[in-house]
């Protein structure tokens, strides 16, 4: 894994229009790329990786992060991009930005293994909290659990949701297709503390995965584990495969779920996006699940007056 130092312009992302899921209006990334390298992620896709100049990057190399797996073959040569400066950035940004929801990870992993050493989500969860800004942040990673105090301060000042993603409860399943990040049990225990804190959780079953995970059942066993350890909301998504994603993601299909591949290839042929018939059923189906277990959606109106 190479990890390179970049000097960025900007630390805020204005959105067009406030997110229909997410009710932000600001995205923020403190680093572009993951160590989890997820097959199925879109932030593979070519519009999130546009090149650096070389003017602004500064490369290191580091090899020793606890717990990463160095396996080449899997890692891909896949760069971690390290915005050194997007703390001070985002400083001076909040001081001519509108106040509003902030969501911090929407194209990369805030907590992944580098933030031990770099801690840049921390610093910029900090000067979101001295300014009182509205943070929600997704992520899969149990090193959320470092900055619980903090999460707690931004919560009774403003306002904190946590969007953990868990797509199975199968172990087994989640070492094929999220095979560095925390296990679904390591997730369900995170999410317990965040919200025995007093921390706001969405557990987040985005992406479903054809003739994988895209039953009632599975659906529903998601939800209720949400629901039995403290979560207040359930969202659940139909998965996209985005430019070069969609080859990277089949790949792992052909290996691993051969008998599926034509269910994929029909699903996603000439196109990133399932059709919106099969959306509406997964969005049926967590419908349907909050119902159940009485657990909140999307969340629209956020900011606490």
């Amino acid at each position: 894994m190479t990890y390179v130092q970049v000097r960025v312009r900007t630390a805020l992302n204005q959105l067009k229009r406030r997110d229909s899921w997410y009710g932000c209006v600001y995205t923020l990334n403190p680093y572009r790329g993951c160590a989890y390298v997820c097959p199925y992620c879109y932030s593979w896709a070519e519009k999130w990786r546009p090149p650096y100049k070389k003017q602004d990057a500064k490369g290191l190399t580091l090899n020793a992060f606890s717990g990463e797996d160095k396996e080449k073959a899997a890692l891909e040569a896949a760069s971690i991009f390290i915005k050194s400066n997007i703390a001070s950035v985002l400083q001076r940004e909040l001081q001519r930005k509108s106040k509003d929801v902030v969501f911090i990870g929407s194209a990369t992993e805030p907590y992944q293994p580098c933030e031990q050493r770099f801690e840049l989500t921390r610093r910029c969860l900090t000067i979101l909290h001295r300014a009182r800004w509205p943070v929600e942040l997704g992520t899969k990673s149990t090193l959320v659990l470092r900055d619980l105090d903090l999460l707690q301060e931004i919560a009774s000042r403003a306002s904190c949701i946590i969007f953990m993603t868990i797509t199975t409860l199968n172990e087994q399943l989640a070492r094929i297709l999220e095979p560095r990040a925390p296990s679904p049990k390591e997730r369900l225990a995170a999410v317990r503390a965040l919200s025995e804190a007093g921390i706001e959780v969405c557990v987040c079953m985005i992406p479903v995965f054809p003739g994988l995970t895209d039953t009632p059942s599975e659906v529903m066993e998601v939800a209720k584990a949400a629901q039995e350890h403290g979560a207040r909301r359930f969202l659940a998504g139909a998965l996209t495969l985005p430019g070069k994603v969609k080859r990277r993601f089949l790949q792992v299909v052909r290996q691993h779920f051969p008998h599926i591949l034509n269910l994929y290839r029909r699903i996603y042929d000439n196109r990133d996006y399932p059709p919106r018939s099969y959306e509406k059923r997964i969005e049926a189906y967590a419908a349907t699940a909050r119902s159940r277990t009485g657990l909140l959606g999307r969340v629209i109106d956020f900011i606490h007056q």
